[in-house]
């Protein structure tokens, strides 16, 4: 190849962009090489003979008199179609092949934008795939047809495209006009169609002019399936010369690859009916199977040395080939190229002068090209060249990352293609990223990065649901520390959830419930609306307090000398001190009642002299005073004496009696023998003898029996009657405070027995009960195995988001944990453990704001799904985070209008805010794990209320919504809105009562807002947005990067800062997609990170990725911006960003940029990522 040919190729480009010819090769993702903006593609095809490929990505300059523009200057066009207006015997299988001006964006032909109608029954046809050709300007429709998947015989169709079709413009750029068009079906009995050649995909096209003589192929497509083997340089000719090779596209396009053209030739393309389709039917000679075009002229006619283009290849780390071309031969002993690395005049040129790099020993070249070597990496350079008195204008390019590993590191590169990016970055710094891969079924695979950044699971990940059938939808919350769980769809039974929950298992994938890869994972019995999204939050099941009040224990429930009867009351019989207290049944024992304080603290228990330690007996009471003494006069029995004393008379049945001075009794009866003798009966052996003394007291109560009791608490009047099996359960937790003097403990309510346990007492699991303390009754959701300790805070209250206990107790010696659930009793607040530090806790919300605050802290997690049912309504169900498992049923969150785009978020403290669409506008509840509403907003707190809303949402939808994390009280959140029309607008939403605390206008003119919220807990609690917005831009088609960041109250003020520019508002390209990210996982007013897509090279190697460090005032850090990657992409709608930080040794935190990319060609994307560092370094 003559280097002359070089320059006439890049004239014929220019020939081609006016034919829109060029378009269509601007589409080609398969670009590689760092080339002129304009013709990127044609250089790559026409140099290859004369340099090396590159082995990066990085983009070069856009320099000479060709500006660097997106597709977008020209409005799309449909200039061909197959089956044509009037077309007849159209086969029943056909496909539909259109040819736009422009690359069409696939997604855009859908049943909406393409219909084909059967005229005869009205059916609409099915779209089954769609191929694009050609970089996109060619597109493949296949359908479905109502018979076997094919259309009927002798039917009349119609064809219609809609504007709805759009190109990868920015912003897309739609159809030019509505297209009509007819055709008919061949008939049943008619031969097999023979395949033709579609005319309007020729390449070139029949007349062109000034084709490159270095035109690499020819091509063609037909409107059925061909033989490979049938088509070859016999049958796909050239005159006057021959094809290299046939080459197919796809089953219906082929391209002839040609050896180097002559100059200012006429060529003929011929294809002969010796090409057949697939059942051997051969071409139909239509007269489109011939054509014609014109190659250039020779390039040593033109006129005056200039330089034509500049461009740079085979960018390293530390070197660059720069290339130019001249309109003529120039000596390469007068070309140069100067290279400087700061920008600005005057620049301190370092100048290369060319070298004889081809080693042919001529002097006269067109083609230039000058190798810079001792670069630094990922460094801006501005470079010139010169060619005699000639120079060209400055320009720049940027040196790669990595001279070891080339550009970026490829995530997944995986057969099939990747997307759905979702990404979890958890409370030690490492981080989870899953995705959507698609080869023979939908799966969702995943990666983990420890904290350095390394990812743990393998090359291209590790399947974390694989299961047969597809699943696809991920949502993936963390459980506050370092296991992630995992909601999905799997297509096995349609629309239901399932769940898992992975972590890093020592550098693979672990699963602590859901089984494994293969398994379905486990069923949340939740069935959504097809379509539609859900989200997942932390929540946890609340204590529930059941009752609380003062203990009345008698001797502090100390049992020695207590007797407890639940069905007498002490208090009404009138006792007295040292009053008798026989006890046992036979033989009976005796004490004294000790004092009238015991009952009269509570009613139902006797305190003695005696040793009667709360056991079940049978006793009797009776009067101090003797009411009878004597001396027995005979014995009749071991249970009958016979006396004659004065005061027998007054002896009654059940009276207590003494004989002898040792043995207790109870008189069963007494008989009158006359003259004054009585004989009297005891219920036990007497033991007397003739002449023994003994004496009766008259009977107070009696018979009674006891109850057997343990650890009692006793209370006179609690606040809510213990009622047990009712009201009190077994296991329900008793907590005492200790009057706030000692340390709290705790206990559970033992398995009730009615025969014992009333509304007044309680048995427990310990002895923790004293008179006097105060207590509350808790039922908590849990297995009783899961408490872990109970107290109350210090006399001050403890700093924000923390609890120490009043004693000074040490947390991590008792066993609480992170993850542990910690209630403050009195303020009725719950909040998780997120570290525990000796005798501080750290909590997930500011609850504790008293003073001498009981709380206690247990074992139970959940997680929430917040989803659209069939009916449209919101719905949600909690789950234990243990085990996937539910806490309870379904429950409806709004059965009000039509809901869409649920979002849940933690409160931090147990509840759950779910934002979503509905009426047109954004509203919003909370609602407990079990389906409580918590907001006492009329227009929240029953599930036939819509929700609270603000009129200024109306017409908007939901972008974001992230915590506050509020000092004081449970956490609220930050809404991210936006409108069709380029207003976002954010709020801050109070979390205990639902209310909006401020409303700020964001932008007027402003798209994909994305937003981020420091990390610290209350401390400056702001929130950073970032979008892209026209406003103030030269020229205003073009959009730039814009931040701005609002402080707790909603105001620009630190730790806020007012609206900034992040990239050029005088720049003519477009930037997309910018996401924001808080550099540091320990500050409360961070530094932060910003990246996003640009189109500053977007002619040699589509959109680029871009980001910047700010202070937390939001100063720019680096200067200029850092060059991430390039991911070969040319249309927005292909583009996928996000971001995680990592540990690169400094503070702060490094920015991890993923993305989706195309660099190896294919249609399918693979997903990179990079690390940068703080400096700005890879």
């Amino acid at each position: 190849m003559t280097t002359s040919g070089i320059l006439l190729c890049l004239l014929f480009f220019t020939i081609l962009n006016t034919i829109g010819i060029f378009q269509r090769i601007q589409q080609i993702n398969t670009m590689k090489k760092v080339l002129y903006t304009g013709i990127a593609v044609a250089v790559l095809v026409f140099i290859t003979a004369c340099a090396n490929e590159a082995p990066t990505v990085v983009p070069g300059a856009i320099t000479g008199t060709f500006t660097g523009t997106e597709p977008g200057d020209n409005i799309p066009r449909l200039i061909g179609i197959y089956p044509d207006t009037g077309d007849i015997d159209i086969p029943v299988d056909a496909d539909i092949i259109l040819v736009f001006s422009r690359a069409i964006d696939p997604a855009t032909i859908d049943a909406a934008s393409l219909i084909i109608r059967d005229t005869v029954t009205s059916e609409v046809m099915a779209i089954n795939s769609i191929t694009p050709v050609s970089g996109g300007n060619t597109v493949i429709v296949n359908i479905t047809g109502p018979v076997a998947g094919n259309l009927q015989y002798s039917h009349l169709h119609t064809l219609q495209l809609t504007t709805a079709i759009q190109d990868f413009s920015v912003p897309p750029l739609n159809l030019d006009a509505v297209y009509n068009t007819t055709f008919t079906t061949a008939a049943d009995s008619l031969p097999p169609a023979l395949p033709r050649v579609v005319a309007a995909t020729r390449f070139p096209a029949n007349g062109a002019t000034g084709v490159s003589a270095d035109l690499a192929y020819v091509e063609v497509t037909f409107t059925r399936d061909m033989s490979l083997a049938s088509i070859d340089t016999a049958s796909f000719t050239l005159f006057p010369a021959a094809g290299a090779g046939v080459t197919p596209v796809n089953s219906k396009t082929y391209r002839l690859d040609l050896n180097p053209l002559a100059y200012n030739q006429v060529y003929t393309v011929d294809l002969t009916n010796a090409i057949t389709d697939t059942v051997s039917n051969p071409l139909f000679e239509d007269g489109n199977d011939t054509w014609s075009f014109t190659t250039e002229p020779d390039p040593d006619t033109v006129g005056p040395l200039a330089i034509n283009s500049v461009w740079v290849d085979s960018v390293t780390p530390t070197s660059a080939w720069i290339y130019f071309t001249t309109n003529k031969p120039s000596d390469r002993t007068t070309c140069f190229v100067d290279y400087d690395v700061n920008s600005g005049a005057p620049y301190a040129w370092t100048s290369l002068a060319e070298t004889d790099w081809d080693g042919d020993g001529k002097d006269l070249h067109t083609l230039h090209k000058i190798q810079i070597t001792g670069l630094l990496r990922s460094t801006v350079y501005y470079y010139r060249v010169r060619a005699g008195a000639l120079t060209s204008a400055e320009s720049t390019f940027i040196t790669d990352a990595d001279i070891t590993a080339g550009v970026n590191f490829p995530l997944t590169s995986a057969a099939n293609g990747q997307d759905a990016i979702r990404t979890v970055q958890v409370s030690d710094g490492s981080a989870f990223v899953f995705w959507e891969s698609h080869g023979g079924n939908d799966d969702i695979y995943g990666q983990f990065f420890n904290t350095a950044g390394a990812p743990q699971w393998g090359a291209n990940g590790a399947a974390v649901s694989n299961h047969a059938n597809n699943q696809s939808g991920i949502e993936a919350v963390s459980n506050g520390f370092n296991d992630v769980v995992l909601v999905y769809r799997d297509a096995t039974v349609g629309n239901d959830l399932y769940a898992k929950m992975v972590y890093n298992n020592v550098g693979v994938v672990g699963f602590r419930w859901g089984v494994d890869a293969a398994a379905q994972g486990v069923p949340l019995g939740i069935a959504v609306k097809a379509g539609s999204t859900y989200s997942a939050a932390l929540a946890h099941e609340w204590p529930a307090p059941i009752s609380s009040g003062t203990a009345d224990m008698p001797a502090n429930g100390v049992a020695t000398n207590l007797l407890y009867d639940k069905d007498t009351d002490f208090s009404v019989l009138g006792l007295a001190a040292n009053d008798l207290l026989i006890w046992g049944g036979g033989p009976w024992s005796q004490a004294a009642i000790f004092d009238v304080d015991s009952f009269n603290v509570f009613r139902f228990v006797i305190r003695s002299t005696g040793v009667t330690s709360l056991a079940a007996t049978s006793y009797y009471l009776a009067d101090q005073t003797a009411v009878a003494t004597g001396t027995v006069d005979s014995v009749f029995s071991v249970t009958e004496f016979n006396a004659d004393d004065i005061n027998l008379p007054l002896i009654v049945v059940n009276d207590v009696i003494n004989c002898n001075g040792t043995t207790w009794a109870i008189v069963t009866n007494k008989t009158d023998l006359g003259g004054g003798a009585y004989r009297i009966r005891t219920d036990v052996n007497h033991g007397l003898a003739a002449g023994n003394p003994f004496n009766v007291y008259p009977r107070i109560a009696g018979p009674l029996a006891s109850e057997a009791v343990a650890n009692p608490l006793w209370d006179q009047l609690p606040v809510v009657l213990f009622n047990p099996v009712v009201t009190v359960l077994a296991n329900d937790v008793v907590v005492n405070e200790n009057n706030n003097t000692v340390a709290a403990t705790w206990a559970r309510v033992n398995a009730i027995n009615l025969a014992e346990d009333t509304d007044y007492a309680l048995q427990l699991s310990s002895d923790i009960m004293n008179s006097g303390d105060s207590y509350s009754i808790l039922r908590l959701p849990m297995t009783p195995a899961g408490t872990e300790d109970v107290g109350f805070s210090p006399a001050v209250a403890p700093a924000d988001f923390t609890l120490t206990d009043f004693t000074g107790l040490n947390y991590g010696g008792v066993g609480v944990a992170t993850g542990d659930v910690v209630y403050n009793i009195d303020a009725d607040l719950s909040a998780m453990v997120t570290n525990v530090a000796g005798a501080t806790l750290t909590l997930s919300a500011d609850i504790f704001n008293g003073t001498l605050e009981k709380y206690i802290i247990f074992q139970r997690r959940g997680f929430l799904v917040a989803f659209i049912d069939a009916g449209d309504f919101v719905m949600a169900r909690a789950f234990n985070l243990a085990d996937g498992s539910p806490l309870g049923a379904v429950f409806a969150v709004t059965t009000s209008g039509i809901s869409s785009n649920p979002v849940a978020l933690s409160d931090g403290a147990g509840d759950v805010m779910i934002f979503y669409q509905n009426a047109g506008a954004i509203r919003w509840k909370k609602v407990s794990a079990d389906g409580a509403f918590v907001w006492s907003d009329p227009l929240a707190d029953q599930v036939s209320d819509a929700g609270i809303t603000d009129a200024t949402l109306t017409g908007y939808s939901i972008v974001q919504v992230l915590p506050t994390r509020s000092t004081g009280a449970v956490g609220g959140a930050y809404l991210l809105a936006k409108n069709g029309s380029g207003s976002i607008r954010v709020l801050r939403i109070n979390g205990a009562t639902g209310a909006v605390a401020w409303n700020n206008a964001v932008s007027a003119t402003g798209y994909e807002p994305h937003m981020a919220v420091d990390t610290v807990a209350g401390t400056a609690n702001r929130v950073i947005v970032t979008y892209r917005d026209n406003a103030g831009h030269i020229p205003a088609d073009y959009y730039h990067i814009r931040a701005v960041a609002y402080n707790a109250a909603g105001l620009t003020a630190a730790p806020g800062f007012a609206a900034i520019n992040v990239s050029s508002t005088a720049a003519s390209y477009d930037c997309r997609l910018p996401q924001v990210i808080v550099a540091d996982a320990a500050a409360g007013a961070s530094e932060f990170y910003i990246a996003w897509f640009d189109g500053r090279y977007f002619g040699t190697a589509g959109f680029a990725l871009f980001g910047q460090r700010f202070t937390s005032a939001g100063a720019a850090v680096w200067a200029p911006d850092v060059f991430i990657s390039t991911p070969t992409s040319y249309g927005y709608d292909t583009l996928d960003l996000k971001l995680l930080y990592w540990d690169d040794g400094a503070a702060p935190f490094g920015l991890t940029p993923l993305w989706l990319d195309y660099r190896d060609g294919a249609t399918a994307p693979d997903i990179y990522y990079e690390h940068v560092a703080d400096t700005g370094s890879y």
